[in-house]
């Protein structure tokens, strides 16, 4: 009996021994699958408490973090990973190779000048305003109509609006309103369009230099112009019973969009690049999810392989925006209740994009404020209560 108890107690003893010597990496962001603690006995986990408003910067420089999760939905994913201290992700082979055979502006938005990999994308969707080609067809316009910056879209939307005032039954409207919810029917082609204006104007100067100012000559000169176009829309386009059956001409997807796709082999063929005018870089608005390695962790060797796992159980439905070699099927989406087809000429289009895809970042901060104020900002000048100075002004005092 004594021999008995003594061999349960060895026994015992013996997890919390082992436990005692596993490595413990921190994760920020992450939690371990069941997987990972089947296939790493040697690796115990913790979480690491942020605040998920915060700046990923500082996540990396400070919570002593062996591997981190960004979000880059609202970030300027670039200057994030310029500015980080990180592991060069070439240390392991197979997790470089893995990263090799994504897409080419995948790889070029985690490469460093010195061709380091600084993270592990595990999502990339470019948000596009694009033409929709039935409506195009129906109201007999070509690819040589589309215009190429912000500028050209209004020179379009004027001539759209004296083609309106002659045609008495058009055969196609702008756009499909119905998200843009802002309380006022007559202002939602004017938000609308400020959207892709807001949009261009922040990108255009972030990925010049970073600084962004509202408070400019051209920005007060096309968001008068703006205005003045959208009230034209409205009173022209029909409204309601057959208007809105009408097949539309474009798309604005920076709030949302498509890019999760759902089988459209058009949506980078027919994009608009972000920018006010065509000397500009033909830039799209793109958010990504990605995986870093602080340089000081202090395990390098556990943190990668941690990556490399992750790399290999990226979801399909996320994989169509990274891998160039991903072959076009029929998927069924997480909750099974339909399938999607993948077109082999959207993948076609979606790698083949010679423009540059640009994580901008949230100029508006952090948090939801800016959001709110700026919306408030919009709308008061869309009802002509504050003019084109006074919102830049108000914008420029709602930025970081």
């Amino acid at each position: 009996m004594k021999r008995l108890l003594a061999t349960l107690a060895l026994v015992c003893l013996l997890p919390v021994s082992a436990c005692a010597e596993r490595t413990v990496l921190r994760l920020l962001g992450l939690e371990e699958s069941a997987e990972d603690r089947r296939a790493h006995l040697d690796i115990a986990y913790q979480q690491v408490h942020h605040d998920v408003w915060g700046d990923p910067l500082t996540w990396i420089a400070e919570n002593s973090a062996d591997v981190v999760y960004i979000n880059g939905w609202g970030e300027d994913l670039r200057s994030i990973l310029a500015r980080a201290e990180l592991l060069d992700l070439r240390e392991s082979a197979e997790l470089s190779g893995e990263i090799g055979r994504m897409t080419r502006w995948v790889q070029e938005l985690v490469t460093a000048e010195d061709g380091a990999i600084l993270a592990l994308p595990i999502n990339a969707k470019p948000l596009c305003f694009s033409y929709r080609q039935a409506g195009w067809d129906a109201a007999g316009l070509t690819a040589a109509d589309m215009p190429q910056s912000y500028a050209e879209l209004l020179d379009f939307l004027e001539r759209w609006c004296d083609r309106l005032e002659q045609e008495g039954q058009p055969l196609a409207r702008v756009a499909n309103l119905f998200y843009w919810n802002t309380g006022a029917e007559s202002c939602n082609y004017g938000h609308w369009l400020m959207e892709l204006l807001l949009t261009c104007h922040a990108m255009q100067q972030q990925y010049a230099d970073g600084h962004v100012c509202f408070n400019t000559a051209e920005f007060i000169e096309y968001a008068i112009r703006t205005r003045d176009v959208a009230q034209r829309l409205y009173r022209l386009e029909g409204r309601g019973g057959k208007a809105a059956e009408l097949p539309v001409l474009f798309h604005n997807g920076l709030i949302g969009g498509r890019a999760g796709n759902s089988g459209l082999s058009y949506e980078l063929s027919h994009a608009m690049p972000m920018r006010l005018t065509c000397d500009q870089p033909a830039l799209i608005y793109t958010r990504a999810e990605v995986i870093v390695i602080p340089a000081d962790t202090a395990h390098p060797e556990e943190a990668l392989r941690f990556v490399t796992d992750r790399a290999k159980s990226i979801p399909w439905h996320q994989q169509i925006g990274l891998y160039a070699d991903f072959r076009p099927g029929r998927y069924a989406y997480e909750d099974g209740d339909r399938n999607v087809w993948i077109d082999a000429g959207w993948l076609a289009e979606y790698h083949g994009y010679t423009g540059t895809y640009f994580c901008c970042g949230n100029v508006f901060g952090r948090n939801r404020n800016g959001t709110t104020g700026k919306e408030k900002y919009v709308l008061q000048f869309l009802k002509k209560e504050i003019t084109a100075s006074r919102l830049a002004q108000r914008l420029d005092s709602l930025l970081d």
